[in-house]
């Protein structure tokens, strides 16, 4: 009786579809569900897992030759919960370059040339997924998995046999605005994301700042690995504390809004190509 009790209550009290996606997982079992995924405010915000191994091959066929188009956008964040369930997504292709890099002010096709991955902005958790042989590029905040993190969380999470690359950020024909931002996992993360239990094994490039696991790092870091090759297009300086290219953090800003990423028990053992055709082996 008291049971009954409760679901008419539940019921009576505006129990939507959309409130339910919350409690029950909504089953994903193919590429097109997974894109899906984005489709309007409701869906950003479900709760959803992988019902099984899906091959993505055919996005590269999706928006235009353009792929697949990242779940979140601006004002329109990723906020649910996506469980990969210990399977794979493979041959995810993502092509957020427009125009090569160059696109005009006002082109209807620069409506969010940032923050690509399989997660365009995320503040939700995202964790039990592999994506394996994903090719990824953007203009900035290029991440296999999420191009933007807000206190997002991001657990057993793994990136193997795939490329993440970013290209110059053009604001006009001729002149540079500025360069990319590349992370193994994340693009940018923002203070108050957990990246946990995570690795990465790919090649990573670009012009600008480019890190193993995150390129631009605020959030926390713990027991993550990364594997792979590191190329910058343009001279760089390097070194083991602050620098534009980190075999495991590009960078890690601070200020006064702001505190540096904590990283620990994070490991890296790869091959980093400098602008000027330097090359470190390097075990961190």
């Amino acid at each position: 009786m008291k049971t009954f009790v409760l679901s008419v209550l539940i019921i009576g009290a505006g129990f939507t579809a959309s409130a339910y996606a919350q409690v029950v997982p909504i089953p994903v079992k193919n590429c097109t569900e997974l894109q899906n995924i984005g489709l309007n405010y409701m869906t950003v915000g479900g709760n959803y897992v992988l019902a099984n191994d899906i091959d993505c091959s055919d996005s590269k066929n999706y928006n235009d030759k353009q792929g697949f188009n990242p779940i979140g956008v601006p004002y329109n964040s990723f906020r649910g919960t996506f469980d990969g369930n210990g399977h794979t997504i493979s041959n995810l292709y993502i092509d957020g370059r427009f125009l090569n890099g160059y696109y005009p002010v006002g082109d209807h096709r620069a409506n969010s040339p940032f923050a690509k991955g399989l997660f365009g902005y995320s503040v939700g958790t995202i964790k039990n997924v592999t994506l394996l042989d994903a090719r990824v590029q953007g203009l900035s905040a290029v991440g296999a998995v999420v191009g933007l993190a807000v206190r997002a969380s991001i657990v057993n999470v793994h990136v193997a046999s795939s490329s993440v690359k970013g290209s110059l950020i053009m604001a006009s024909e001729k002149a540079t605005a500025a360069n990319s931002i590349v992370g193994g996992i994340v693009g940018v993360a923002v203070a108050g994301t957990a990246i946990i239990n995570s690795s990465v094994d790919a090649n990573l490039s670009g012009p600008g700042t480019i890190g193993g696991l995150v390129g631009s790092n605020a959030g926390d870091l713990n027991n993550c690995t990364f594997s792979g090759v590191i190329a910058s297009k343009q001279p760089t300086t390097f070194n083991t504390n602050v620098s534009t290219v980190g075999m495991l953090v590009g960078v890690s800003p601070a200020s006064a809004l702001s505190t540096p990423g904590i990283v620990q028990e994070c490991y890296a053992n790869g091959e980093l190509y400098l602008g000027m055709g330097n090359r470190r082996n390097l075990t961190w």
